[in-house]
C-alpha cells in the first residue's frame, strides 16, 4: 500500500462513514476524533480495514493510537517504505 492508496482508503471511509458523497478540507495532522469525522467505532473499524489492505497489524505495544488520529499518522503506519 502506498501512501496514496492510504489516503485514499481514509476519503473513502470517512464519506461513508459520515453519510456524505465527501469529506470537508481535511489537513495531514487534523484530528479526525476531534473535527467529528471519526467515532471511537468508526476508528476501530479504519484500523482493522487499513490493517487487512495494508497486510500489517498494528501492534499498540510499539504504536501509540493517538498518532493514528491524523492522516499523517495513518500513512505513516500504513504506507509501505
Amino acid at each position: 500500500m502506498n501512501k496514496t492508496h492510504v489516503e485514499q482508503v481514509v476519503l473513502e471511509f470517512l464519506a461513508r462513514h459520515n453519510g456524505a458523497p465527501g469529506t470537508p478540507p481535511l489537513a495531514a495532522d487534523d484530528n479526525l476524533l476531534e473535527r467529528a469525522l471519526l467515532t471511537s467505532m468508526g476508528f476501530i473499524e479504519l484500523i482493522q480495514i487499513l490493517e487487512e489492505e495494508s497486510g500489517r497489524p498494528v501492534d499498540f505495544t510499539q504504536v501509540d493510537p493517538a498518532s493514528l488520529l491524523t492522516l499523517r499518522g495513518l500513512t505513516t503506519t500504513f504506507a509501505a517504505t
